[in-house]
């Protein structure tokens, strides 16, 4: 997809940083079908298509959640990350987290109409605007993480 060639250059350029599956670890199509009825929501397809490519991953030790295929496996799973949250009362139901850090700050869409979804950072009670999208969230993190 050439739509996506940015986002690939971004992982590309980080890829001996950072820590990413593979596409034998992608959820299967029915998974992603059923997390997204658990959620609510159709995830953005940005964040499928880093889904599909990688699986998951993390950055320094920073998972970034994913679909887990084992429903067993719970620890980065999207759906279980989103529950978790809602029933600690740390995001509301139209939020849904992609990552959170040892500084306890969470990183989240936050679910509206269109194909993608704006990623926000949470810090205590405070809502502050991240990224566009979940490519932009991505190549922002990073360049945070591994800035010369």
């Amino acid at each position: 997809m050439s739509e996506f060639k940015k986002f690939k250059d971004i992982i590309d350029r980080y890829y001996d940083s950072i820590n990413l599956g593979s596409p034998s670890n992608a959820p299967s199509e029915e998974r992603i079908a059923e997390t997204e009825k658990n959620l609510e929501v159709k995830l953005p397809p940005s964040y499928i298509w880093f889904l599909t490519h990688f699986g998951g991953g993390d950055i320094l030790g920073d998972e970034i959640y994913s679909i887990y295929n084992n429903r067993d496996a719970v620890g980065g799973d999207i759906t279980f990350q989103y529950q978790n949250c809602l029933a600690s009362k740390l995001l509301n139901k139209d939020e849904i987290p992609i990552l959170c850090n040892d500084y306890g700050e969470i990183y989240l869409f936050h679910c509206q109409k269109g194909p993608e979804f704006p990623i926000y950072k949470k810090l205590g009670k405070q809502r502050i605007f991240y990224a566009n999208n979940f490519a932009e969230f991505l190549e922002k993190l990073l360049k945070e993480y591994f800035s010369d």
